[in-house]
C-alpha cells in the first residue's frame, strides 16, 4: 500500500527532524547557532510534522476508500451525527467485529422458482421476447 509506505517514509522523517531540534535547541542554549539557523530549524521541523499528518490522513482515506468499496458503513443509522462523543463510541462498537475478523452475516435470497417465466418485462408492462 501507497499510504503505508508514505506514512512510514514521512515518520522516520519526523523522527529525525525532531532529533535535530533536540540539537538545535541545545546548540541555542550554547549560543552557537544564528537567528536564521533557528528559523530555518523550525520550519523544516513543521514541514515534516505537515508531511507526516498528511500521510497518516491518506492511511484514512485509502482505508475509508475500502470499506466504501466493499459495501461497509460504520455509522449505524440510529446514531446522532452531531453528537462526536457518541458517533465515536457507536462507530468503535460497529467497527469491532471487523476487526476482530468477523463478516456480517448476509441472506441470500431464494432462488428462482422452476417454471418461472425468464422473460424480461418492457417498459410498457408486455413481455420481451
Amino acid at each position: 500500500m501507497a499510504a503505508i509506505d508514505d506514512l512510514s517514509i514521512a515518520t522516520q522523517i519526523d523522527d529525525v527532524v525532531r532529533r535535530f531540534a533536540e540539537v538545535t535547541a541545545s546548540a541555542t542554549e550554547a549560543e552557537a547557532q544564528t537567528e536564521a539557523d533557528k528559523v530555518r530549524q523550525a520550519l523544516s521541523s513543521m514541514a515534516a510534522d505537515y508531511d507526516r499528518g498528511r500521510a497518516l490522513g491518506d492511511v484514512y482515506i485509502a482505508l475509508a476508500d475500502l470499506y466504501t468499496d466493499v459495501g461497509v458503513d460504520l455509522v449505524p443509522p440510529d446514531v446522532d451525527v452531531t453528537n462526536l462523543d457518541d458517533l465515536t463510541k457507536k462507530v468503535q462498537v460497529a467497527i469491532r467485529p471487523w476487526e476482530d475478523g468477523e463478516l456480517p452475516t448476509v441472506e441470500i435470497p431464494p432462488a428462482a422458482t422452476a417454471g418461472a417465466d425468464p422473460k424480461l418485462a418492457s417498459a410498457s408492462g408486455s413481455h420481451a421476447n
